[in-house]
């Protein structure tokens, strides 16, 4: 009788252990969201993610634009896209990315400066093209023996100095912003140390990158509107914004 009822027994406990280790172990996480709540000054929006990604089929990538592959675990909006660029923000952003997308915001580093003195001595007029005449310096020297890294109102950095000089012939590079840096700069990607934006964006106060608010309301609208349902204009704030 013990004989036949030991399969049983063994069975039993079997699945008794197996119902423990599951109650007891964490449930998996859920990958894709099925609502998401934004609070924000306008009122909070409830935002359908996973009938968006599924019904809709939406690519992830793109509204998580920082892979042009589909990933399953996108960066959050708000890793890039703060509510506003305050001292935190700008502080502690490098933690909640990996090093990988620093180059989307901080383009490239500037390296070595590709400059040919004697290629363009065969293209300009004379030295004061670009040195300064004898009123200033009695005979040419090198730009940084006065124009040093920083400057003050009496005298332009040697960034500022040099751009505006260069400009006056290199209008067309100028034109290109960045795209046009890399004719004189040799530019050395990825690394782990950045510099600040206004080292290079020092003609404007404004971040090279969308806020928060800016960056939803720019993408879900033009969608919307390119779909040709959903709220994007004007008047539709009450359609995604309540109290």
């Amino acid at each position: 009788m013990q004989t036949r009822y030991k399969p049983i027994a063994i069975v039993a406990v079997l699945l008794g252990a197996l119902g423990v280790g599951g109650y007891l172990s964490p449930g998996s996480t859920e990958e894709m969201p099925t609502r998401l709540l934004f609070e924000n000054a306008g009122g909070k929006v409830v935002f359908t993610h996973k009938v968006h990604a599924e019904k809709y089929q939406i690519p992830c990538q793109q509204c998580h634009h920082e892979s042009d592959q589909p990933s399953t675990k996108p960066l959050p909006c708000g890793s890039c896209h703060p509510a506003t660029f305050e001292e935190g923000f700008i502080a502690g952003h490098q933690q909640g990315m990996d090093q990988q997308y620093c180059n989307r915001c901080h383009h490239a580093e500037l390296s070595e400066l590709k400059f040919d003195h004697e290629e363009h001595k065969d293209y300009v007029g004379g030295c004061t093209d670009c040195h300064h005449d004898s009123s200033i310096e009695p005979e040419p020297s090198a730009c940084s023996d006065c124009h040093q890294e920083e400057g003050d109102e009496s005298m332009p950095s040697l960034m500022d100095a040099t751009h505006k000089r260069c400009a006056d012939c290199h209008a067309d590079m100028f034109e290109q912003k960045l795209e046009g840096c890399e004719n004189c700069h040799g530019m050395e990607k990825g690394g782990s140390m950045y510099p600040s934006c206004s080292s290079c964006h020092y003609e404007s106060k404004d971040i090279p990158l969308a806020a928060r608010m800016e960056a939803y309301h720019v993408g879900c609208m033009q969608c919307h509107k390119e779909k040709g349902a959903g709220p994007h204009t004007p008047q539709d704030c009450n359609k995604c914004h309540f109290r």
